[in-house]
């Protein structure tokens, strides 16, 4: 017989062990009475029943244990509701993609404050003594939950519990909901401690167990341990373990890490023959004497340690592992090799969408900033320089107008058509609306490091942040918040080289003097820090009367770029901007 612990009320009281049949009848027992409780994550035998019994308690047992379920905790820490439902659906999201399971097979619980996601064990973890390599596995392919759980003897909220701390129940969510419904719906159903829940977990014959991580290397050298503050995004990929594919490219870059690290080339050698497993001897051997006698070097900007990158890392800050002084006769292949990037990069052109006179681009690792007074039709103009470029595969943040409007406008725009014509067209599902299948699009609460997991996942070539205040940064006061975003996206745009068009607000004491007469937006017009601007590679602003169809694009500032002043003028019916001259 299999027992788990159960705890009521007052977590200091333990040493309840109940056989797990008995568990369910246990919570219908509680069940709508405001009680707390808990069960054990893991299950035992009769020999853990008799230590309780010797010690009054779990505390400092060591002996086998036994896994049904795997549950991962999101907990919502010091942030917000809203943000721990979307860092709980990024999680899930990822486990169905990455593992290639339905949202059939898994549980999903709003706890009273962050979401439970349980799972069948496919790793067949199975009885005995299996904690180390459980905790292993479940740092190694899900860092993002909270590991602190999973020890022999810890306990995590009952299915229906009452929570005392946010006076909400524990509920099951369908799917459905999870992913449509936000924090404040979710929170006002567990109020209900009756909610049911309806789909029951199907149960798969998967096997997972090749994926077990049993142990780490066992290879005394300080780059793996703790604390892990020095080239972080090494020690990821490292712990990640090998890939197929990828493994030759990881090899040489935690090869260089080490090399400049001081490790000795056999030691490394060692490492990386048991890490890379699946690769012969000699070709590692071989990769990493090149190393050592080549010196390669890899830095921040790299496109694999750039996937890895860890604000913990000492280099997060400034990107600064591979900087060097550079001697002169290190500057022209340097400068060679900047133009040759931006001769075989695709680019955004202004001068397409705009019109222009001059030729205006810009840039992977660039980034753009326009702003420009309340209800002038920004997020319209950027759209519209969005939908004359094309050719870039672009991820759209319409944060604070939403997708539905967002796609509303592009189809206006494409296909020259009134708002009329645009539900006409959705209801027919026409092949005039396949130009969408090239954009990406994500309108709920953000992190820049959520947006950087997203730039990499979707693979794409040009973001648009609309607008740059919606990202959550935790910093209550708006030019503190602006100041650290303007640094981020700076960090952003030279780690992950994509093109970033950023919408921003005015500061309404610059739009007006002291007589309350109007006057022209300048470089520092834009709201909160002025590091938003000093930070761009490129200033737009936007200026007209709400009243007028026309629209004053005035270029306020660029790093080697031209300026441009154009007048446009949009059709009402399709949103549409063109130049016109004055």
């Amino acid at each position: 017989m299999y027992y788990k612990e159960f705890i009521t009320g007052d977590l200091r009281k333990r040493g309840l062990l109940l056989p797990v049949e008995a568990i369910k009848d246990k919570i219908t027992e509680l069940h709508n009475t405001r009680t707390e409780y808990y069960t054990s994550v893991f299950y035992y035998n009769e020999e853990a029943v008799k230590y309780v019994q010797e010690n009054g308690s779990l505390k400092g047992y060591n002996q086998s244990i036994g896994v049904d379920e795997i549950v991962f905790d999101i907990d919502i820490k010091d942030n917000t509701d809203e943000y721990v439902l979307e860092k709980a659906r990024i999680f899930v999201s990822s486990l169905i993609n990455k593992w290639d399971i339905t949202a059939e097979e898994l549980e999903i619980w709003y706890s009273g404050r962050g979401y439970h996601i349980y799972m069948n064990d496919y790793f067949k973890f199975g009885f005995g003594n299996i904690i180390s390599v459980f905790r292993n596995t479940i740092k190694e392919y899900f860092p993002d939950v909270d590991s602190s759980i999973y020890a022999i003897n810890k306990v995590i909220r009952g299915r229906y519990s009452f929570n005392k701390k946010s006076g909400r129940y524990k509920i099951p969510l369908e799917y459905s909901e999870f992913m449509k419904l936000n924090s404040a719906e979710i929170i006002e159903l567990s109020l209900n401690p009756d909610k049911e829940l309806i789909s029951k977990r199907d149960e798969y014959e998967r096997d997972f167990s090749k994926y077990k991580v049993f142990s780490n290397v066992e290879v005394n050298i300080n780059v793996l341990d703790e604390p892990t503050r020095i080239v972080t995004c090494m020690q990821k990929l490292y712990l990640r373990g090998q890939q197929i594919g990828r493994r030759n490219s990881d090899i040489l870059r935690l090869a260089s890490a080490w090399r400049r690290q001081g490790l000795h080339r056999q030691t490394v050698i060692d490492i990386l023959v048991k890490w890379a497993d699946t690769l012969e001897k000699g070709h590692i051997t071989e990769v990493v004497n090149r190393v050592y006698d080549v010196g390669y070097r890899y830095g921040c900007n790299d496109h694999i340690m750039s996937e890895f990158c860890d604000p913990k890392c000492i280099f997060f800050t400034h990107k600064n592992y591979d900087s060097k002084v550079l001697k002169g006769s290190d500057v022209i292949p340097e400068v060679k090799n900047y133009l040759n990037f931006i001769k075989t990069s695709k680019y955004l052109s202004l001068t397409k969408a705009f019109e222009l006179d001059t030729e205006v681009n810009i840039y992977p690792g660039e980034y753009m900033v326009v702003f420009g007074d309340t209800k002038l039709g920004k997020s319209t103009i950027v759209s519209n320089l969005v939908l004359s470029n094309q050719h870039l595969k672009w991820l759209i943040l319409p944060l604070e107008n939403g997708i539905p409007l967002e796609i509303k406008r592009l189809i206006q725009i494409e296909c020259n058509c009134s708002e009329e014509e645009v539900t006409e067209l959705i209801k027919s599902e026409s092949d005039k609306l396949e130009f969408l299948h090239k954009f990406n699009f994500y309108d709920n609460i953000i992190t820049i490091e959520d947006l950087r997991k997203f730039i990499i996942e979707a693979d794409v070539e040009a973001v648009v942040i609309d607008t740059i205040d919606q990202i959550n940064t935790k910093k209550d006061d708006y030019t503190a918040k602006t100041e650290y975003l303007a640094y981020q996206l700076r960090d952003l745009a030279n780690s992950l080289k994509r093109i970033y068009v950023v919408v921003h607000h005015i500061s309404k004491h610059t739009i007006e003097d002291s007589n309350n007469k109007r006057k022209a937006l300048t470089i520092h017009s834009g709201k909160g820090s002025s590091s938003i601007e000093q930070k761009a590679n490129y200033v737009i602003s936007i200026e007209g009367d709400r009243e007028s169809k026309y629209r004053l694009i005035k270029a306020q500032g660029g790093r080697d770029k031209h300026l441009f002043e154009v007048t446009t003028v949009y059709d009402e019916k399709s949103k549409k901007i063109r130049r016109i001259k004055v």
